[in-house]
């Protein structure tokens, strides 16, 4: 039998991760008690993997290694301070004093009331500056930083276009490796996928350096301005899916 609470949970669960566009498939085959599944991964007693998610009906690469990391994720699998550091959120103060809330690494930065394009990479842009200053990707961003903006259609085709998550699948019991880059990603181009693995590992120290590192904000209730750091030890629209 169905319970609503259980339902509501996945739904929410695949909000987090814009692909509610399986939460039906999911229910038809009868698996929507997700809170109860990430218990057991917690003890061990239980393990999703790509063929499971194939065999659903989930066939875009990308979709599938989501789902696989956000379940590391929440069955604590990954170290939750390297995912609470990807995913926590932070101000940008733009001009004409708005602002805008992002995460440390997001996929989709476009704020329409500020009219902010990133395709042009403007250096003197403030949140061009932002971006490198406090290491914030989003996928356009990260693949012109490595002179690969043409493979943009390749990770958009591919499920890869939450940058978010394909930087947290190196955390992943299905790392990034050159076999997914060339039989998922379909990067051809062998060089092309070194630059992607060697990026990827850059991203990968930067973030295990970093994310035993919090910020400190001043008041909660506004948006809040970072005035400190300190070592986290010293403080207690529904997207669309192709399935085939």
């Amino acid at each position: 039998m169905i319970n609503n609470v259980d339902t509501k949970f996945l739904y929410d669960w695949l909000k987090n991760i814009d692909l509610t566009c399986y939460f039906n498939l999911f229910i038809q085959k009868g698996i929507f008690t997700f809170e109860k599944l990430i218990s057991n991964m917690k003890k061990g007693k239980f393990k999703i993997t790509k063929e499971d998610l194939m065999e659903i009906g989930i066939f875009i690469p990308g979709h599938i290694y989501r789902i696989i990391t956000k379940l590391g994720i929440d069955s604590e699998l990954i170290n939750k301070n390297i995912s609470e550091y990807l995913f926590k959120k932070r101000p940008i103060n733009i001009s004409n004093g708005k602002e805008i809330i992002i995460n440390n690494y997001l996929s989709d930065l476009c704020c329409g009331c500020c009219n902010l394009n990133l395709k042009n990479f403007d250096k003197n842009n403030k949140i061009f500056n932002y971006i490198n200053k406090e290491k914030i990707f989003i996928l356009d961003y990260w693949l012109k930083k490595i002179n690969l903006f043409h493979l943009k259609q390749n990770f958009e085709d591919n499920g890869f276009d939450k940058i978010e998550y394909f930087i947290m699948q190196m955390f992943s019991s299905v790392p990034i490796n050159d076999e997914i880059l060339e039989k998922e990603l379909k990067v051809e181009n062998e060089k092309e996928r070194d630059y992607i693995i060697i990026q990827l590992n850059k991203d990968v120290k930067y973030i295990i350096r970093h994310s035993n590192k919090k910020k400190i904000y001043k008041n909660d209730e506004e948006t809040p301005n970072i005035i400190e750091e300190k070592e986290e030890g010293n403080e207690k629209k529904d997207d669309e899916c192709k399935i085939f």
